[in-house]
């Protein structure tokens, strides 16, 4: 498995792309590309099974009403009263409310409606539009080939010093936080480069995080929050221990009576039904999800069973249209 990591920006100077291969038990960084353009960016997301992109994939529902209006010469979506609930609401998406009503990470992602990372998100939906007109799925909830990271609550989760690390004026920071990685974590002759560049680092840290996602060890959003999560972009946060990247410890293989499982597709069957019906066709059906597990008595296989396996699905004596991306079965 190869996991990419973009600790992006608006120029390619301080771009970084670290690439990492997981072999069994360990993970080596074979890779990392400083500057690296657009065109960098997208060839290594082609050889990845997951990539982590550390900056917003989309922006907040309110903000985007409100410019359309407000462009169109309506005031219809200015409220009466400019409250701090309004502005909250405008400045950030339901994924970052996430993050900062979480009292264990007490972070708070920069604004994309607000703050200069918008000029970086425009960059990332570049980005994004490319990589689909190359056919890759991509869904900024994180379940296709990109996923929305933040290596600082990587950091906060996994105990590591997420303060003080950039710039030069904190490189002896920098490279004690290096030291503090795990000895399954080759960085080979990268070591130098993360313990002098931030920008380096935090595209490993996006890296592992992208891991973390393959092994569905990230939040996920709520079916309340996946709607705008879907056009918004999801910060996927770990939520396993960072030695849970690798070994045993790591991967998750669902099985169809693995109940936390089946409570969580319970709860976002919409999104499987949805996608299933955009995406299939009498032949063959296609779920562009990473998933394993079964979905029975709901539209539109009422009274079936359905077995689903990355973007494999099978119904019945129907042929799957292609490998699962994650088990490659």
């Amino acid at each position: 498995m190869r996991t990419v990591g973009v600790d992006l920006a608006v120029q390619p100077d301080n771009t970084a792309i670290a690439v990492v291969d997981w072999p069994a038990d360990r993970a080596r960084v074979v890779d990392i590309q400083i500057p690296a353009d657009d065109d960098a960016v997208l060839k290594a997301a082609e050889t990845a099974d997951k990539v982590g992109i550390d900056c917003p994939l989309g922006w907040p529902d309110v903000f985007v009403r409100f410019l359309r209006s407000f462009h169109e010469g309506s005031h219809a979506a200015i409220p009466p009263v400019a409250d701090a609930d309004w502005r909250r609401s405008m400045a950030n998406r339901v994924t970052d409310l996430r993050v900062r009503d979480d009292p264990h990470l007490n972070l708070r992602p920069l604004s994309v409606a607000a703050d200069r990372i918008g000029l970086t998100a425009m960059r990332a939906a570049r980005l994004q539009a490319l990589l689909a007109e190359k056919g890759h799925d991509v869904d900024r909830t994180g379940t296709g080939r990109i996923v929305e990271v933040y290596p600082a609550a990587g950091l906060v989760h996994w105990n590591m010093n997420h303060r003080l690390y950039k710039g030069k004026d904190n490189q002896a920071n920098l490279a004690k936080l290096v030291g503090e990685l795990p000895g399954w974590l080759d960085l080979g002759d990268h070591k130098t480069l993360c313990e002098t560049s931030d920008h380096a680092f935090d595209a490993v840290m996006a890296a592992l995080i992208a891991r973390a996602a393959v092994l569905r060890r990230v939040t996920m959003p709520s079916a309340g929050e996946l709607a705008a999560a879907v056009r918004e972009g999801w910060i996927a946060v770990p939520t396993c221990a960072i030695d849970d990247l690798v070994g045993k410890g790591g991967a998750r293989t669902f099985k169809d009576d693995d109940e936390a499982y089946l409570a969580w597709q319970a709860a976002h069957l919409d999104l499987f039904v949805i996608n299933a019906e955009r995406s299939m066709n009498p032949k063959t059906m296609v779920l562009h999800r990473a998933s394993c597990g079964k979905i029975t008595g709901a539209p539109p296989w009422t009274g079936s069973y359905v077995k689903i396996c990355g973007t494999r699905a099978e119904l019945g004596e129907y042929p799957t249209a292609r490998p699962c991306q994650i088990c490659r079965a």
